[in-house]
């Protein structure tokens, strides 16, 4: 199943070296029709960004970006937890795209030096970086309580499901999942989320196949997609979050948790939790009722 943005993409990027100003053009209209539900415009702005930064300079690449995100160049201090959600996915894209192409920022190593680039903060000193530690602790604390939704591929043959790895946590893999928007019901966010993650649009969701866990203080909800082929091609849109994608055995993902989760809850000499954590530590709840569900639709399958 190929992306539907494809062509698209494909069409944007050959004016590159021909005609931009059509491209912008033909970008503008676009952009008012969505062809897959629940998805985001990601296509649409890379394919901007290639043609737009031919044409701007350092300045002029992050107030387009802020105009993207915020729909404004104008943005203050403090900002409010959406706004704070909306920068983050502003960082994400600038991580990705900008900075591996305009040296001048390649001194913006992570999201509070990103916060002083679009909030035009240019003087150094205690109080700003303090007040700005703060904006992002308190932004930590609020995304703890939202909802996660997202989607477990499942094979046909029901004994492999297809996991991502993430990008920030060394050697942890997990399912395709994110937190829910304002405006968006669970379905929209598991949908959404699993197609940034995996590049696979799920058009079969349905709430009869719907698990969900609560893994300390976040709440995990996902659904079951059934028959995924096992040799689509997939590609993240988010590779500062993922950075590989592989379909798993289930019986393997147990292997790995059972003697990992042991070993969590020995004592070290001084009676001090080891701090080994298992590879597959996030998804032991969810694994242990999706196990149930197979169960279930296996023997569905025999009458």
């Amino acid at each position: 199943m190929k992306s539907p943005y494809s062509n698209t993409f494909t069409i944007i990027t050959n004016y590159i070296y021909k005609n931009p100003i059509e491209a912008c053009n033909y970008y503008n209209k676009l952009i008012s029709h969505q062809i897959l539900p629940y998805i985001d415009n990601k296509e649409y702005m890379y394919a901007a960004f290639k043609v737009f930064s031919k044409c701007m300079n350092e300045n002029q690449i992050i107030e387009w970006l802020k105009f993207q995100y915020f729909k404004t160049n104008k943005i203050y201090f403090p900002l409010s937890i959406e706004e704070m959600d909306i920068a983050q996915e502003a960082f994400w894209f600038f991580q990705e795209n900008i900075k591996t192409n305009y040296i001048f920022y390649k001194n913006v190593r992570n999201f509070q030096e990103f916060l002083k680039l679009i909030l035009n903060i240019e003087k150094n000193n205690c109080n700003i970086n303090y007040s700005i530690r703060r904006m992002i602790i308190n932004h930590r604390i609020h995304t703890i309580n939202i909802p996660r939704y997202g989607c477990i591929l499942l094979n046909s043959s029901l004994n492999s499901i297809l996991m991502v790895k993430s990008a920030e946590s060394v050697g942890t893999w997990n399912l395709p999942k994110g937190k829910i928007k304002s405006n968006e019901y669970p379905h929209e966010c598991a949908i959404r989320e699993t197609y940034e993650e995996t590049g696979f649009y799920c058009f079969d969701v349905t709430y009869k196949l719907f698990i969900d866990a609560k893994i300390g203080k976040k709440y995990f909800g996902y659904f079951i997609v059934l028959n995924v082929p096992m040799n689509y091609k997939f590609m993240t849109r988010s590779p500062y979050e993922i950075n590989d994608i592989q379909w798993v055995l289930i019986k393997d993902i147990l292997k790995c948790i059972r003697p990992n989760m042991e070993r969590t809850f020995e004592r070290n000499p001084l009676n001090k939790p080891l701090k080994r954590e298992p590879k597959f530590r996030q998804v032991f709840p969810i694994i242990q009722k999706l196990l149930v569900v197979i169960d279930n639709l296996k023997e569905m399958k025999e009458f």
